[in-house]
């Protein structure tokens, strides 16, 4: 393979260990100290709604207000100038003509449904990340609704909608069936369907998406493909998304022809499995135990926000099999360990000494 560039592997070293920083920051001041979190995590989503609908109502005039339409810009010529443009008119005859050209995309962009959804803006948000505002937004939504406060659900499903996140959409979904099961079933029961709901979400995706040649599944393909060839891991920078060489090893034709990628990427568990080989296990096992926990502080104490945790945890686990960002964007994985370090560090304040 050669020898890989050390940005690459900080980078990937950054995804992975943010989290977990996340986790312990939560953890170590809420048992320390008095935590309320609630308005501040209210202030900054009203903030993100509020950015939202101007984005939605006034698109590029708005971006062009913060300089947002220059910053888009600039990645652009990244992209243009890394020859990914002329790459994808050879392999789609999509001849790219203007800024507003990458801005518009599929409602959920669902692989396989040709032009049946329609064309939206798709919003970026004030961090210019689509899928990880859309993150922001539904784990926003999501712990307020298991508080029994669904305003702000209501006021980012027109965002969420529009961005069209596929996983942050599955999260509030998964929450709604959780929240109604727990409501006429034991939680015991409730609890057991939501591992079971997301059980079957994943495996129908995987099978959707290997009958269409996803490029998510076909990434995840290639993280096992390649664990099973070394289980020791290839090491932190090689392969996924976010490395700087991958546009260059990456043929989506060929790959759609194997069904499987050339390498792991657009899949967080396979770059894990893909860098990290057998220790990619000791994170599944820890964001497992992590889950657990909140499982056992729900049972006993009813706790909405253990339960919070636990849903977020799963579903950003079966997520991650298709999303790198599902892990790797510190407004998923890390925005939840956040909560959740919180949940833990104030239920263990509350033990006596």
């Amino acid at each position: 393979v050669g020898r890989g560039k050390a940005f690459d592997a900080l980078v990937y070293f950054r995804n992975i260990f943010t989290p977990l920083a996340c986790f312990a920051i939560g953890l170590i001041t809420a048992s320390l100290y008095s935590v309320n979190s609630r308005s501040a995590i209210v202030t900054l989503g009203v903030i993100a709604l509020v950015f939202g609908y101007c984005e939605m109502m006034f698109g590029l005039d708005f971006l062009s207000v913060v300089n947002g339409d220059e910053y888009i810009e600039r990645q652009l010529t990244k992209q243009i100038n890394s020859g990914y443009w002329e790459k994808f008119l050879k392999e789609t005859g999509f001849v790219l003509r203007g800024l507003e050209d990458v801005m518009m995309t599929r409602l959920f962009n669902i692989p396989g449904s040709g032009d049946i959804l329609p064309l939206v803006f798709r919003l970026n948000g004030p961090n210019f990340h689509p899928i990880s505002f859309a993150y922001s937004l539904a784990i926003i939504s999501i712990w307020l609704a298991f508080q029994n406060r669904y305003t702000f659900l209501i006021l980012s499903m027109p965002l969420l909608l529009t961005i069209g996140s596929k996983g942050a959409m599955v999260a509030v979904l998964m929450m709604i069936m959780l929240k109604i099961a727990n409501a006429i079933l034991p939680s015991r029961v409730a609890i057991l369907g939501c591992l079971t709901a997301a059980t079957a979400y994943i495996i129908l995706a995987i099978t959707y998406g290997k009958y269409v040649g996803d490029y998510h599944v076909l990434g995840f393909f290639a993280g096992v493909r390649d664990f099973f060839g070394n289980p020791a891991g290839m090491g932190l920078g090689f392969g996924g998304i976010l490395s700087s060489s991958v546009a260059e090893k990456l043929d989506w034709s060929r790959s759609q022809g194997q069904g499987v990628a050339d390498i792991p990427v657009e899949s967080a568990v396979g770059v894990l499995l893909y860098q990290m080989g057998i220790c990619a296990f000791v994170y599944f096992g820890f964001m497992f135990s992590i889950a657990r926990k909140c499982v056992k502080i729900y049972l006993t104490q009813k706790n909405a926000d253990a339960l919070c945790g636990f849903m977020l945890i799963t579903i950003l686990g079966v997520n991650g099999v298709l999303q790198e960002e599902a892990f790797f964007s510190p407004l998923a994985l890390g925005f939840v360990f956040l909560l959740v370090g919180q949940t833990l560090g104030l239920n263990f304040a509350k033990k006596p000494a």
